[in-house]
């Protein structure tokens, strides 16, 4: 299965990477550390309260970015991105 989205996903390596980087590594940043602390550690109002806006916030992020990759993936034509020489200013 992984050599078969690697393969048909080959031309478009950039967009994979970053749909994998906001399913994973979002929540693994923001989400994952802040409820294992709510669950274990949180005792105070203020720290559970921390724990919470810093989910509410990974969430936010993560639907954030994962909306802005699907709109890039599923972009229709688009093609490599055009290289050109700057022109320096007169």
């Amino acid at each position: 299965l992984c050599t078969a989205v690697s393969w048909i996903g080959a031309s478009d390596l950039d967009k994979f990477v970053a749909f994998v980087g906001c399913f994973a590594c979002v929540p693994m940043c923001y989400i994952y550390p802040a409820m294992l602390h709510y669950r274990a550690c949180a005792r105070t109002f203020r720290q559970k309260a921390a724990d919470i806006s810093l989910i509410v916030f990974g969430t936010v992020a993560f639907c954030y970015t994962t909306a802005q990759t699907l709109e890039l993936i599923f972009e229709p034509g688009g093609g490599p991105p055009q290289l050109s020489n700057c022109v320096p200013p007169n």
